[in-house]
Protein backbone atom coordinates (compact mmCIF):
# COMPACT_ATOMS: atom_id res chain seq x y z
CA UNK A 1 0.00 0.00 0.00
CA UNK A 2 0.75 3.33 -0.90
CA UNK A 3 1.21 6.11 1.94
CA UNK A 4 -0.63 8.33 -0.73
CA UNK A 5 -3.07 6.26 -2.38
CA UNK A 6 -6.12 8.12 -0.94
CA UNK A 7 -9.11 7.98 -3.05
CA UNK A 8 -10.56 11.10 -4.49
CA UNK A 9 -14.85 10.50 -3.45
CA UNK A 10 -13.19 8.98 -0.17
CA UNK A 11 -10.43 11.90 0.73
CA UNK A 12 -11.84 15.05 0.28
CA UNK A 13 -9.84 18.91 0.65
CA UNK A 14 -8.87 19.58 4.44
CA UNK A 15 -11.52 20.94 6.65
CA UNK A 16 -11.07 22.64 10.32
CA UNK A 17 -11.10 20.61 13.63
CA UNK A 18 -14.24 18.93 14.69
CA UNK A 19 -16.96 21.01 16.35
CA UNK A 20 -17.74 20.31 20.10
CA UNK A 21 -21.02 20.30 21.54
CA UNK A 22 -23.31 22.93 23.75
CA UNK A 23 -23.02 20.40 26.92
CA UNK A 24 -19.66 21.65 28.62
CA UNK A 25 -18.57 17.76 29.72
CA UNK A 26 -19.35 17.21 26.15
CA UNK A 27 -17.34 19.71 24.92
CA UNK A 28 -14.49 18.51 26.92
CA UNK A 29 -14.47 14.79 26.15
CA UNK A 30 -14.89 15.38 22.30
CA UNK A 31 -11.63 17.93 22.63
CA UNK A 32 -9.59 15.23 24.05
CA UNK A 33 -10.48 12.28 21.75
CA UNK A 34 -9.72 15.04 19.20
CA UNK A 35 -6.25 16.58 20.70
CA UNK A 36 -5.08 12.55 21.15
CA UNK A 37 -6.05 11.88 17.24
CA UNK A 38 -4.02 15.20 16.22
CA UNK A 39 -0.88 13.61 18.78
CA UNK A 40 -1.48 9.99 17.56
CA UNK A 41 -1.41 11.24 14.11
CA UNK A 42 2.33 12.60 14.54
CA UNK A 43 3.57 10.18 17.00
CA UNK A 44 2.31 7.48 14.26
CA UNK A 45 5.46 8.95 11.75
CA UNK A 46 7.08 6.48 14.19
CA UNK A 47 7.52 2.47 12.64
CA UNK A 48 7.59 0.84 16.38
CA UNK A 49 4.33 2.59 17.39
CA UNK A 50 2.44 1.44 14.15
CA UNK A 51 3.68 -1.90 15.15
CA UNK A 52 2.79 -1.95 18.67
CA UNK A 53 -0.63 -0.65 17.51
CA UNK A 54 -0.90 -3.04 14.80
CA UNK A 55 -0.06 -6.05 16.72
CA UNK A 56 -1.83 -5.42 19.49
CA UNK A 57 -4.84 -4.76 17.53
CA UNK A 58 -4.81 -8.10 16.15
CA UNK A 59 -5.12 -9.39 19.55
CA UNK A 60 -8.84 -8.78 18.97
CA UNK A 61 -9.24 -8.57 22.72
CA UNK A 62 -13.08 -8.07 22.59
CA UNK A 63 -13.74 -9.36 18.91
CA UNK A 64 -12.57 -5.99 16.78
CA UNK A 65 -9.43 -5.09 16.09
CA UNK A 66 -8.90 -2.27 18.10
CA UNK A 67 -6.56 -1.40 21.63
CA UNK A 68 -7.62 -0.05 24.93
CA UNK A 69 -5.36 4.01 24.93
CA UNK A 70 -4.77 2.60 28.97
CA UNK A 71 -3.03 -0.72 27.27
CA UNK A 72 -1.42 1.05 24.68
CA UNK A 73 0.27 3.34 27.26
CA UNK A 74 2.00 0.52 28.75
CA UNK A 75 3.85 -0.63 26.01
CA UNK A 76 7.43 -0.28 25.38
CA UNK A 77 9.66 1.13 22.37
CA UNK A 78 13.14 0.61 21.84
CA UNK A 79 13.97 3.53 23.67
CA UNK A 80 10.71 4.78 25.59
CA UNK A 81 7.27 3.79 26.03
CA UNK A 82 3.72 4.80 24.22
CA UNK A 83 3.28 7.12 26.87
CA UNK A 84 6.67 9.32 26.46
CA UNK A 85 6.47 8.91 22.82
CA UNK A 86 2.96 11.14 22.96
CA UNK A 87 4.23 13.38 25.59
CA UNK A 88 7.38 14.12 23.44
CA UNK A 89 5.01 14.82 20.66
CA UNK A 90 2.74 17.30 22.87
CA UNK A 91 5.40 20.35 21.93
CA UNK A 92 5.46 19.84 18.82
CA UNK A 93 5.17 23.22 16.62
CA UNK A 94 3.02 22.23 14.20
CA UNK A 95 0.05 20.82 16.09
CA UNK A 96 -0.30 24.79 17.49
CA UNK A 97 -2.55 25.02 13.75
CA UNK A 98 -5.14 22.26 14.25
CA UNK A 99 -5.58 23.61 18.11
CA UNK A 100 -3.39 21.90 20.58
CA UNK A 101 -1.95 25.56 22.28
CA UNK A 102 1.10 24.00 24.24
CA UNK A 103 1.57 22.57 26.80
CA UNK A 104 -2.29 23.20 27.70
CA UNK A 105 -4.00 20.39 25.99
CA UNK A 106 -4.44 17.20 29.32
CA UNK A 107 -4.72 15.02 26.52
CA UNK A 108 -2.31 12.40 28.09
CA UNK A 109 -5.14 12.32 30.91
CA UNK A 110 -7.75 10.91 28.24
CA UNK A 111 -7.57 7.15 29.77
CA UNK A 112 -8.22 8.36 33.32
CA UNK A 113 -11.33 10.80 32.02
CA UNK A 114 -12.71 8.40 29.01
CA UNK A 115 -11.55 4.97 30.53
CA UNK A 116 -13.65 3.03 27.37
CA UNK A 117 -11.11 5.00 24.82
CA UNK A 118 -9.54 3.18 22.47
CA UNK A 119 -7.53 2.72 19.20
CA UNK A 120 -9.17 0.65 16.18
CA UNK A 121 -8.48 -0.43 13.02
CA UNK A 122 -11.92 -1.09 11.52
CA UNK A 123 -10.70 -1.57 8.51
CA UNK A 124 -7.63 -3.25 6.48
CA UNK A 125 -6.39 -4.58 9.98
CA UNK A 126 -4.61 -7.63 8.55
CA UNK A 127 -3.08 -6.60 5.20
CA UNK A 128 -1.68 -3.59 6.85
CA UNK A 129 1.77 -3.50 6.78
CA UNK A 130 3.18 -1.02 9.88
CA UNK A 131 6.41 -1.62 8.23
CA UNK A 132 5.32 0.42 5.07
CA UNK A 133 2.06 2.42 5.56
CA UNK A 134 1.37 5.25 7.59
CA UNK A 135 -2.24 5.77 8.58
CA UNK A 136 -4.52 8.49 8.75
CA UNK A 137 -6.11 8.90 12.02
CA UNK A 138 -9.62 9.56 12.69
CA UNK A 139 -11.15 11.47 15.75
CA UNK A 140 -14.93 9.53 16.62
CA UNK A 141 -16.59 11.90 19.04
CA UNK A 142 -18.14 10.94 22.40
CA UNK A 143 -21.27 11.97 21.14
CA UNK A 144 -21.08 10.22 17.81
CA UNK A 145 -24.26 8.67 16.36
CA UNK A 146 -24.88 6.49 13.40
CA UNK A 147 -26.56 8.44 10.25
CA UNK A 148 -26.66 8.59 7.08
CA UNK A 149 -24.24 10.95 4.99
CA UNK A 150 -22.02 10.98 8.22
CA UNK A 151 -18.17 12.34 8.09
CA UNK A 152 -15.62 12.20 10.58
CA UNK A 153 -12.00 14.00 10.78
CA UNK A 154 -8.74 12.31 10.51
CA UNK A 155 -5.42 13.75 10.37
CA UNK A 156 -2.30 13.41 8.58
CA UNK A 157 1.07 13.10 10.48
CA UNK A 158 1.74 16.57 9.37
CA UNK A 159 -1.69 17.98 11.31
CA UNK A 160 -3.36 18.63 8.44
CA UNK A 161 -7.35 17.76 8.83
CA UNK A 162 -8.85 15.70 6.57
CA UNK A 163 -12.70 14.50 6.19
CA UNK A 164 -13.39 11.03 5.27
CA UNK A 165 -16.98 9.69 4.63
CA UNK A 166 -18.55 7.25 6.78
CA UNK A 167 -20.79 5.10 4.12
CA UNK A 168 -17.65 4.76 2.24
CA UNK A 169 -15.03 2.36 2.91
CA UNK A 170 -11.54 3.64 2.30
CA UNK A 171 -8.68 1.37 0.11
CA UNK A 172 -6.47 1.49 3.04
CA UNK A 173 -6.17 1.24 6.68
CA UNK A 174 -7.33 3.88 9.31
CA UNK A 175 -6.49 4.82 12.91
CA UNK A 176 -9.99 5.39 14.91
CA UNK A 177 -9.71 7.32 18.58
CA UNK A 178 -13.22 6.79 19.97
CA UNK A 179 -15.08 5.03 22.80
CA UNK A 180 -15.36 1.15 22.80
CA UNK A 181 -18.37 -0.37 22.19
CA UNK A 182 -17.99 -3.26 24.36
CA UNK A 183 -16.29 -1.63 27.49
CA UNK A 184 -18.40 0.34 29.62
CA UNK A 185 -17.88 4.04 30.70
CA UNK A 186 -16.17 2.71 34.12
CA UNK A 187 -14.07 0.28 32.10
CA UNK A 188 -15.28 -2.36 32.16
CA UNK A 189 -16.51 -5.48 29.51
CA UNK A 190 -20.06 -4.73 28.56
CA UNK A 191 -21.84 -8.36 27.73
CA UNK A 192 -24.94 -7.50 27.88
CA UNK A 193 -26.74 -8.20 24.57
CA UNK A 194 -23.22 -9.78 23.26
CA UNK A 195 -21.83 -12.76 23.33
CA UNK A 196 -18.59 -14.09 21.24
CA UNK A 197 -17.50 -17.97 19.96
CA UNK A 198 -15.16 -18.75 21.89
CA UNK A 199 -14.29 -21.54 19.62
CA UNK A 200 -13.84 -18.73 16.60
CA UNK A 201 -12.00 -16.02 18.59
CA UNK A 202 -9.46 -15.64 21.20
CA UNK A 203 -11.27 -13.65 24.32
CA UNK A 204 -9.52 -11.84 27.28
CA UNK A 205 -10.43 -13.52 30.53
CA UNK A 206 -10.61 -10.34 32.03
CA UNK A 207 -9.60 -7.38 29.60
CA UNK A 208 -8.68 -4.49 31.78
CA UNK A 209 -6.31 -6.84 33.70
CA UNK A 210 -2.83 -7.06 32.23
CA UNK A 211 -1.88 -10.44 31.59
CA UNK A 212 1.48 -11.52 33.43
CA UNK A 213 4.28 -11.21 31.19
CA UNK A 214 7.94 -12.11 31.58
CA UNK A 215 9.08 -10.18 34.38
CA UNK A 216 13.19 -9.40 35.53
CA UNK A 217 13.88 -10.34 31.66
CA UNK A 218 18.33 -10.81 32.11
CA UNK A 219 20.42 -10.64 29.02
CA UNK A 220 23.78 -11.58 29.73
CA UNK A 221 26.52 -13.14 27.45
CA UNK A 222 27.94 -16.25 27.42
CA UNK A 223 30.58 -17.98 24.77
CA UNK A 224 31.78 -16.00 22.10
CA UNK A 225 29.45 -14.11 19.89
CA UNK A 226 26.26 -15.82 21.94
CA UNK A 227 23.52 -13.87 24.86
CA UNK A 228 21.57 -15.90 26.91
CA UNK A 229 18.43 -14.41 27.94
CA UNK A 230 16.55 -15.63 30.82
CA UNK A 231 13.24 -13.88 32.52
CA UNK A 232 10.51 -14.86 35.33
CA UNK A 233 8.16 -17.66 34.34
CA UNK A 234 4.52 -16.82 33.64
CA UNK A 235 1.40 -18.78 35.36
CA UNK A 236 -0.18 -20.73 32.73
CA UNK A 237 1.93 -19.54 30.05
CA UNK A 238 1.80 -22.12 26.52
CA UNK A 239 5.12 -20.98 25.52
CA UNK A 240 7.34 -17.81 24.93
CA UNK A 241 8.25 -15.45 21.61
CA UNK A 242 11.75 -13.68 21.67
CA UNK A 243 11.64 -10.82 19.43
CA UNK A 244 15.27 -9.21 18.55
CA UNK A 245 16.03 -5.94 16.82
CA UNK A 246 19.32 -5.01 15.25
CA UNK A 247 18.06 -1.42 12.83
CA UNK A 248 14.43 -0.12 13.33
CA UNK A 249 12.36 -3.68 13.48
CA UNK A 250 11.44 -6.52 16.01
CA UNK A 251 11.63 -9.92 14.09
CA UNK A 252 10.60 -13.07 15.73
CA UNK A 253 13.88 -15.44 16.54
CA UNK A 254 12.55 -18.01 18.38
CA UNK A 255 9.01 -19.51 20.03
CA UNK A 256 9.96 -21.59 22.86
CA UNK A 257 7.56 -24.40 25.13
CA UNK A 258 5.25 -24.35 28.33
CA UNK A 259 8.01 -23.33 31.04
CA UNK A 260 10.98 -22.30 29.05
CA UNK A 261 11.74 -19.41 30.12
CA UNK A 262 15.82 -18.95 29.01
CA UNK A 263 16.69 -18.51 25.45
CA UNK A 264 21.01 -18.64 24.21
CA UNK A 265 20.83 -16.31 20.55
CA UNK A 266 23.98 -17.99 19.39
CA UNK A 267 26.03 -17.02 16.09
CA UNK A 268 25.86 -13.21 16.60
CA UNK A 269 28.02 -10.95 14.99
CA UNK A 270 30.49 -9.30 17.13
CA UNK A 271 30.66 -5.97 18.21
CA UNK A 272 26.60 -5.75 17.11
CA UNK A 273 24.05 -4.16 19.26
CA UNK A 274 21.19 -6.37 20.03
CA UNK A 275 17.46 -5.74 21.18
CA UNK A 276 15.66 -7.84 22.76
CA UNK A 277 12.14 -8.44 24.26
CA UNK A 278 9.78 -11.17 24.96
CA UNK A 279 6.41 -12.22 25.93
CA UNK A 280 4.44 -15.34 27.00
CA UNK A 281 1.93 -17.29 24.54
CA UNK A 282 -1.86 -17.86 26.27
CA UNK A 283 -4.73 -19.68 25.88
CA UNK A 284 -6.17 -16.77 25.43
CA UNK A 285 -3.70 -14.15 23.47
CA UNK A 286 -0.22 -13.36 24.41
CA UNK A 287 1.21 -11.35 27.34
CA UNK A 288 2.00 -8.16 27.84
CA UNK A 289 5.89 -7.68 26.89
CA UNK A 290 8.46 -7.76 28.67
CA UNK A 291 10.89 -4.80 28.99
CA UNK A 292 12.81 -4.13 26.33
CA UNK A 293 16.74 -5.47 26.74
CA UNK A 294 19.52 -4.35 24.88
CA UNK A 295 24.01 -5.15 24.59
CA UNK A 296 26.61 -5.38 22.09
CA UNK A 297 27.49 -9.25 21.16
CA UNK A 298 31.22 -10.11 21.91
CA UNK A 299 33.82 -12.17 20.49
CA UNK A 300 35.05 -12.75 24.35
CA UNK A 301 33.93 -15.58 26.28
CA UNK A 302 32.43 -14.63 29.91
CA UNK A 303 35.14 -15.55 32.54
CA UNK A 304 38.41 -15.71 30.27
CA UNK A 305 41.16 -14.24 31.62
CA UNK A 306 42.14 -10.68 31.10
CA UNK A 307 45.80 -9.85 31.23
CA UNK A 308 47.98 -6.46 30.02
CA UNK A 309 50.27 -7.85 27.42
CA UNK A 310 52.47 -4.94 26.91
CA UNK A 311 52.87 -1.27 27.22
CA UNK A 312 54.77 1.73 26.03
CA UNK A 313 54.94 5.61 25.74
CA UNK A 314 56.38 7.81 23.44
CA UNK A 315 58.85 10.11 24.20
CA UNK A 316 57.15 13.14 24.88
CA UNK A 317 54.33 11.23 26.99
CA UNK A 318 56.91 9.85 29.36
CA UNK A 319 58.82 13.13 29.67
CA UNK A 320 55.34 14.76 30.51
CA UNK A 321 54.92 12.08 33.41
CA UNK A 322 58.65 11.43 34.89
CA UNK A 323 61.52 13.62 33.69
CA UNK A 324 64.68 11.44 32.87
CA UNK A 325 66.40 12.63 35.62
CA UNK A 326 64.12 10.31 37.93
CA UNK A 327 64.90 7.26 35.53
CA UNK A 328 62.27 4.66 34.32
CA UNK A 329 58.46 5.53 35.42
CA UNK A 330 56.88 3.21 38.60
CA UNK A 331 53.74 2.52 36.62
CA UNK A 332 50.35 1.57 38.55
CA UNK A 333 46.75 0.38 37.22
CA UNK A 334 43.65 0.90 38.81
CA UNK A 335 40.31 -1.27 37.75
CA UNK A 336 37.20 0.42 38.88
CA UNK A 337 33.48 -0.91 38.10
CA UNK A 338 30.87 1.49 37.87
CA UNK A 339 27.10 1.06 38.41
CA UNK A 340 23.87 2.42 38.72
CA UNK A 341 24.49 2.69 42.34
CA UNK A 342 28.10 4.51 41.91
CA UNK A 343 31.58 2.86 41.57
CA UNK A 344 33.85 0.44 42.83
CA UNK A 345 37.66 -0.33 42.70
CA UNK A 346 37.88 -3.92 41.93
CA UNK A 347 41.91 -4.38 40.94
CA UNK A 348 44.92 -2.60 42.23
CA UNK A 349 48.34 -3.88 40.98
CA UNK A 350 51.80 -3.61 42.77
CA UNK A 351 54.25 -1.05 41.13
CA UNK A 352 54.77 -1.95 37.17
CA UNK A 353 58.61 -0.55 36.63
CA UNK A 354 60.71 -1.28 33.69
CA UNK A 355 64.65 -1.83 34.35
CA UNK A 356 65.44 0.85 31.99
CA UNK A 357 63.68 3.78 30.77
CA UNK A 358 63.93 3.06 27.32
CA UNK A 359 62.48 -0.40 27.55
CA UNK A 360 59.17 1.64 27.44
CA UNK A 361 60.02 4.93 25.79
CA UNK A 362 59.02 4.46 21.72
CA UNK A 363 58.63 0.82 21.70
CA UNK A 364 56.80 -2.44 23.48
CA UNK A 365 57.69 -3.10 26.85
CA UNK A 366 56.65 -6.99 27.09
CA UNK A 367 54.97 -7.02 30.82
CA UNK A 368 52.46 -9.42 31.45
CA UNK A 369 50.16 -8.35 33.91
CA UNK A 370 47.05 -10.82 35.16
CA UNK A 371 43.88 -9.13 36.07
CA UNK A 372 41.02 -11.24 36.83
CA UNK A 373 38.70 -13.33 35.01
CA UNK A 374 36.11 -10.85 33.66
CA UNK A 375 32.91 -12.45 34.73
CA UNK A 376 30.40 -10.27 33.09
CA UNK A 377 27.84 -11.01 36.12
CA UNK A 378 30.12 -9.91 38.50
CA UNK A 379 31.86 -7.17 37.00
CA UNK A 380 29.29 -6.03 34.34
CA UNK A 381 30.64 -4.92 30.49
CA UNK A 382 32.20 -1.79 30.92
CA UNK A 383 35.36 -1.28 33.21
CA UNK A 384 37.28 1.91 33.83
CA UNK A 385 41.28 1.31 33.64
CA UNK A 386 43.23 4.32 35.55
CA UNK A 387 46.79 4.85 35.08
CA UNK A 388 49.09 6.71 37.06
CA UNK A 389 52.91 7.43 37.55
CA UNK A 390 53.48 7.16 40.93
CA UNK A 391 56.15 8.25 43.10
CA UNK A 392 56.54 7.09 46.92
CA UNK A 393 57.37 10.43 48.17
CA UNK A 394 54.25 11.16 47.43
CA UNK A 395 50.62 11.08 49.15
CA UNK A 396 47.76 12.05 47.05
CA UNK A 397 44.02 11.65 47.50
CA UNK A 398 42.15 11.59 44.39
CA UNK A 399 39.00 10.51 43.01
CA UNK A 400 37.99 7.28 40.58
CA UNK A 401 34.88 7.49 38.09
CA UNK A 402 33.64 4.34 36.95
CA UNK A 403 31.76 3.78 34.33
CA UNK A 404 28.61 0.57 33.07
CA UNK A 405 26.40 -0.36 30.45
CA UNK A 406 22.52 0.25 31.41
CA UNK A 407 21.39 -2.62 29.37
CA UNK A 408 16.95 -1.98 30.11
CA UNK A 409 18.46 2.25 28.15
CA UNK A 410 19.62 0.91 24.94
CA UNK A 411 22.75 -0.87 25.75
CA UNK A 412 24.38 2.32 27.03
CA UNK A 413 27.57 3.48 28.75
CA UNK A 414 26.79 5.75 31.65
CA UNK A 415 28.74 7.12 34.60
CA UNK A 416 28.50 5.00 37.23
CA UNK A 417 29.78 7.83 40.38
CA UNK A 418 33.28 7.91 41.48
CA UNK A 419 35.32 6.89 44.46
CA UNK A 420 38.25 8.46 46.67
CA UNK A 421 41.88 6.46 46.65
CA UNK A 422 43.10 8.15 50.09
CA UNK A 423 46.93 8.04 51.67
CA UNK A 424 47.92 5.74 48.68
CA UNK A 425 51.07 7.14 46.85
CA UNK A 426 50.28 9.27 44.09
CA UNK A 427 51.55 11.50 40.83
CA UNK A 428 51.05 12.00 37.71
CA UNK A 429 47.96 10.90 35.82
CA UNK A 430 48.42 8.92 32.74
CA UNK A 431 45.41 8.88 32.16
CA UNK A 432 41.79 6.66 32.24
CA UNK A 433 39.70 5.19 30.06
CA UNK A 434 36.82 2.91 29.65
CA UNK A 435 37.20 -0.74 28.21
CA UNK A 436 34.22 -2.72 26.93
CA UNK A 437 33.19 -6.13 27.01
CA UNK A 438 32.78 -6.18 22.79
CA UNK A 439 35.94 -4.53 22.20
CA UNK A 440 37.98 -6.24 19.70
CA UNK A 441 40.66 -8.51 21.96
CA UNK A 442 43.60 -7.05 19.81
CA UNK A 443 42.76 -3.66 20.45
CA UNK A 444 45.32 -1.24 21.52
CA UNK A 445 43.86 1.24 23.64
CA UNK A 446 45.74 4.67 23.26
CA UNK A 447 46.10 7.40 26.28
CA UNK A 448 47.83 10.73 24.54
CA UNK A 449 50.80 8.49 24.11
CA UNK A 450 50.65 5.36 26.65
CA UNK A 451 49.58 2.49 24.96
CA UNK A 452 48.58 -0.58 26.09
CA UNK A 453 47.39 -4.48 24.88
CA UNK A 454 45.81 -7.40 26.33
CA UNK A 455 46.44 -10.94 25.67
CA UNK A 456 44.78 -13.82 25.69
Amino acid sequence: MAACSKEESILQEPVAPVSVAADPDVAYKNKLLNDYAVVLARAVQHKELRTVIHDRAMLKFDGDFDVLVNRLESEHLPQSSVRELMRSMQTDPRLRSVGIENPDSDFLAISAIIPNVQVSVPVHCEEWDPALFVPLVAVLPWDYKEKPGQVITAYDSEGNAHQLSADEEPGFPVLVVGRSERVNDKGQMDTAGYQMSISAQHVSRSPYLLPEYPEKLLLTHGTSRSLLLEWTDVADDMGYEVWRMTGTVFVKVAQLTTNDNSYVDANLTANQKYWYKVRAIKADGFSSWSPVMATTASSRSDNEWLKIKRMKFTSSALKAVESWICGAPEIRLRVVQGSEGGATNVYTSGILEPSHRGDICDQWWNHEVTIFAWSTSVYGTVLTFDWREEDWLESVDFPLTGSYEDKQSGGTVKVGGSIYIKNDPGGDVIGNTSVMWWQEKAQIYDLSGFQWQFTY
